[in-house]
C-alpha cells in the first residue's frame, strides 16, 4: 500500500491570495459607492492607482516572510 502524506496548506501559504481577494472586493465596493454618488473620476482612479502598489506590497511581505 502506498502511504500518502496529506499536503495541507496552512494560512501563511495562502495569506497573499486572501489579501488580494479581499482588496479586490474593497476596491470594487469603493468604486461602486463612488459611482452611486456620481464621483466617476475618483471611482476609477483611486482603486486603479492603489491596486498595483498594494499588490507589490503583498508580494514583498510574502517574500520577506518566506525568506526568513
Amino acid at each position: 500500500a502506498l502511504s500518502r502524506k496529506k499536503n495541507r496548506i496552512g494560512p501563511k501559504a495562502i495569506a497573499s491570495a486572501i489579501a488580494m481577494i479581499i482588496s479586490g472586493f474593497v476596491a470594487f465596493y469603493a468604486s461602486f459607492g463612488a459611482c452611486m454618488f456620481q464621483m466617476q473620476v475618483i471611482s476609477l482612479t483611486i482603486p486603479a492607482f492603489l491596486a498595483v502598489p498594494t499588490t507589490f506590497l503583498i508580494f514583498y511581505l510574502d517574500y520577506q516572510d518566506r525568506k526568513s
